[in-house]
C-alpha cells in the first residue's frame, strides 16, 4: 500500500471469529496539515506532465500569474502561494465549472490548437481569423 509509510505499524490479516488480546488504548489528538505550496520548479513539472505549454512558453505562464496577482513568489525556495484574488478567481470558476480550473482542460486546448496548426500545414490552408463583436462577425482569409 503506497500510502503506508514504513515506519507505520501494519495492521496484520485477521480472520473472520479470530480472537485477539488488546495490549493498549490510546487516545490521541493531532491535527493534519495542508501540503507546501508548489515550487516554481515543481509546477513546470506538473505542466509538463498534464502536456501545459511548451519549454519555452511554461516560465511566461508563470510570470503571467505573478504579474495577474494571482500568485506570490516567497521565500529562497520560491513557493507560489495563492493570493485572496488568486483564490477568488478559481473558487469563481469551480462554481460556473469545475472543469474550468482542470489541468486537462488547458491541455486539451493546447492539443487541439497543435493540431489544427499540423493539418493546416499539411493541406496548405489559409488561416482563418475570426473577430467577434456583438452581433458583428469579421473573417479574415490569410493565405501563406
Amino acid at each position: 500500500m503506497p500510502w503506508i509509510k514504513s515506519s507505520d505499524n501494519i495492521i496484520p490479516e485477521f480472520k473472520v471469529g479470530q480472537k485477539c488480546g488488546i495490549s493498549i488504548i490510546e487516545v490521541r489528538t493531532g491535527t493534519t496539515t495542508a501540503p507546501d505550496h508548489l515550487t516554481e520548479s515543481e509546477l513546470i513539472t506538473l505542466m509538463e506532465k498534464h502536456g501545459i505549454g511548451t519549454d519555452a512558453s511554461m516560465a511566461t505562464h508563470i510570470n503571467n500569474i505573478c504579474e495577474r496577482n494571482y500568485v506570490k513568489v516567497t521565500g529562497s525556495n520560491r513557493r507560489l502561494v495563492p493570493t485572496d484574488l488568486g483564490v477568488s478567481l478559481v473558487h469563481g470558476y469551480e462554481l460556473i465549472d469545475a472543469d474550468l480550473v482542470a489541468p486537462t482542460l488547458r491541455a486539451n486546448i493546447e492539443k487541439s490548437v497543435e493540431m489544427i496548426a499540423k493539418v493546416r500545414e499539411i493541406f496548405d490552408l489559409p488561416k482563418l481569423i475570426i473577430f467577434k463583436r456583438e452581433k458583428l462577425t469579421i473573417m479574415l482569409c490569410l493565405r501563406k
